[in-house]
């Protein structure tokens, strides 16, 4: 195949070699694997195994190379099944603590039945609008999170980000404090006193 690269200019190597892979003509001989290999393979897609775990039943293979077998065997290039992780017990530990009705944020939820934040956001977004809904939204230094229950409603409306005005106004207000010109503490210290 390198003799013929002349043929294909803009083409590299590696790219001739996938395309010829796509279309069924290889130039890598189909005896290098055996049929017990394939069935492993046809068996792991047919069932979602991710490649990961087919490399277990497949000594001395790579996951590139599981994966341009599986290409060649008519599989879908992609692997389409399930991933490795699950977060099943993630959806069932925040059911039971959301079923109190105290809506509660990711971070909360997370830190309540001991997930990581990826996790409880990733389970979040693949059950939301079908188990779990936004109940409301908290202010947050950064803006607004949302504070989720369990049921099937719609999401309430998240409000309307603050205006540069009022960015500007907190800004200021800020830095009088920073600088001494504004004391929030002087007004109890009078009342105080008096």
């Amino acid at each position: 195949m390198v003799d013929q690269l002349h043929r294909l200019p803009g083409r590299t190597h590696r790219a001739c070699v996938q395309r010829a892979i796509r279309i069924g003509v290889s130039a890598i001989q189909a005896s290098m694997w055996s049929e017990a290999e394939d069935d492993i393979i046809r068996k792991g897609y047919h069932n979602g195994t991710p490649i990961k775990k087919l490399l277990a039943q497949l000594p001395g293979r790579t996951y590139r190379g599981v994966g341009a077998r599986a290409l060649r065997l008519g599989l879908n290039g992609k692997f389409n099944g399930k991933t490795g992780s699950q977060y099943s017990w993630i959806e069932d530990a925040a059911r039971r603590l959301l079923d109190e009705g105290t809506p509660m944020s990711c971070r909360d939820i997370a830190d309540a039945i001991g997930a990581s934040a990826e996790g409880t956001v990733h389970m979040l977004r693949r059950v939301h609008g079908k188990s779990f809904y936004i109940a409301d939204w908290r202010k947050t230094s950064n803006g607004h999170e949302a504070l989720w229950l369990v049921g099937r409603r719609a999401d309430a409306p998240k409000p309307p980000p603050a205006s540069n005005a009022e960015k500007c106004r907190r800004s200021r207000a800020r830095r009088r404090i920073r600088t001494g010109g504004f004391n929030p503490f002087a007004t109890l210290a009078q009342q105080v006193a008096q």
